[in-house]
């Protein structure tokens, strides 16, 4: 058995607890119909338990995505992540101050410093 939604739920969070909410996965459906689909894609290898320190529930993830995690649980970087050409440690990378990408304290970090400076 196999159901779409729970991959797409599992895929776009990268990791999921497959809650029932109402905008989410198992919407509708009957508490007992859920495990069976969820069992269904664990035994089918859709998806994968991850248990995360510190964190007390379990959480899933793309059965694709185990070979990943085990390399990240191992201390090692997967080979995929390997960059394609220079480094930070090479470069410096600078990110404006409203990047998404940019830790949330970068905004106060430039605001306090512009300050300073006037």
């Amino acid at each position: 058995m196999f159901d779409q939604d729970g991959i797409k739920e599992v895929s776009f969070s990268g990791l999921s607890r497959l809650n029932r909410t109402a905008d989410a996965f198992f919407r509708g459906v009957p508490f007992g119909k859920a495990k069976q689909i969820r069992e269904a894609m664990l035994a089918g290898g859709d998806i994968i338990e991850v248990q995360v320190d510190g964190w007390k529930a379990v959480h899933y993830a793309l059965g694709s995505d185990a070979e990943v995690l085990r390399d990240l649980s191992a201390g090692r970087v997967p080979e995929a992540w390997t960059p394609l050409e220079k480094t930070t440690t090479e470069e410096a990378v600078f990110l404006a101050p409203l990047d998404p990408s940019a830790p949330a304290d970068v905004p106060k970090f430039f605001r306090e410093n512009t300050e300073k400076h006037r």
